[in-house]
C-alpha cells in the first residue's frame, strides 16, 4: 500500500500514525519550520514481530524503520506499509 494512500483514505482510523507519514511527506523546508513541535514526537510499528521505529516516508510509498528506538533519521529497511500493524507512539 503507497504510504498516500494511507494518509488519505484511512479516514478515522490510525489517526496518529497519517499524522505522522504526512509529517515524513512534508517538502523539507515546512519539515524544518515545525522540527522543534515534533521533535518528541515518535512513530512505531511492528514489522514481521520487530518492533521498530519509522523514521521516513518515500515518495515511492515506502516507509523507513530502523531498529534502535532512539534513531531519528536513517534507516535500517524501507518497507511496504502493508507490512506494519500495531501504530503508535511508544515502542
Amino acid at each position: 500500500m503507497h504510504v498516500d494512500y494511507f494518509i488519505d483514505r484511512m479516514y478515522g482510523r490510525e489517526k496518529y500514525a497519517r499524522w505522522m507519514l504526512h509529517y515524513f511527506r512534508l517538502p523539507s523546508a515546512l519539515k524544518a519550520d515545525f522540527s522543534k513541535f515534533m521533535k518528541n514526537h515518535k512513530l512505531f510499528c511492528t514489522h514481521k514481530n520487530i518492533r521498530m521505529r519509522c523514521t521516513g516516508a518515500s515518495r515511492l510509498g515506502y516507509i523507513c524503520l530502523t531498529s534502535d528506538h532512539e534513531q531519528s533519521k536513517g534507516y535500517e529497511i524501507c518497507v511496504d506499509l502493508s507490512d506494519c500493524t500495531k501504530w503508535s507512539d511508544k515502542p
